[in-house]
């Protein structure tokens, strides 16, 4: 299955772009930066766990 499908890739992928508006502004881009990379990351990993949890068969 590709992540693209999945619809916690979707919610993932609207959820940062909506950071990234919030954040647009933002003076202190260190917070900004952490703050952007940080809502990407979470993306990525709610994808691997979802998949893995497909793959095992789990209940979701």
């Amino acid at each position: 299955m590709k992540c693209k499908n999945l619809e916690v890739w979707k919610r993932s992928c609207r959820l940062s772009v909506e950071i990234y508006k919030y954040f647009k502004m933002c003076v202190d881009y260190g917070f900004k930066d952490q703050i952007t990379r940080s809502s990407l990351s979470d993306a990525g990993k709610n994808v691997i766990i979802t998949q893995k949890k497909l793959h095992e068969g789990q209940i979701i």
